[in-house]
């Protein structure tokens, strides 16, 4: 169970200080990746593999970043990263799959209703959307 509330936890601080003030504290990072990283090793859950596999996950995001100029917050795949210690990788591609769903719902939804201040171009955080996949995928037995 504490698998799945630790990075809960973790979410639940960074949607609120991303929509808040538009950073992901590093230092929430580093607490709870380390807390991931120590409980994978204790229980061998998801197992090194796994581990390595989920943060991979979070990787590609932070490439992504790098190749969108910050255009995808660094944050995100920061975020992604610790996901993947806790979830393992099918899990934490998940995650994202359905983060990317509701983010993209949402766009269309400003654009269908014209609240897109800026068109194509208009920025929002993603970790709210993180969380709520995370919450999505909790419910429904997913996690």
């Amino acid at each position: 169970m504490l698998k799945f509330i630790v990075p809960g936890i973790m979410l639940i601080i960074s949607a609120y200080t991303d929509i808040k003030e538009r950073v992901i504290y590093s230092e929430v990072i580093l607490v709870f990746g380390l807390a991931g990283l120590i409980y994978g090793h204790l229980t061998r859950s998801p197992g090194y593999f796994g581990m390595l596999l989920g943060a991979l996950v979070g990787g590609m995001m932070l490439g992504a970043s790098f190749l969108t100029r910050g255009e995808l917050g660094p944050g995100d795949g920061l975020l992604f990263i610790v996901t993947g210690f806790w979830l393992g990788f099918e899990l934490n591609f998940t995650l994202l799959m359905f983060s990317l769903i509701l983010s993209s719902v949402y766009s269309m939804g400003l654009m269908v209703f014209k609240k897109a201040s800026r068109g194509f171009k208009s920025e929002y955080p993603f970790s709210p959307f993180i969380l709520a996949a995370y919450i999505v995928m909790m419910i429904g037995g997913g996690i």
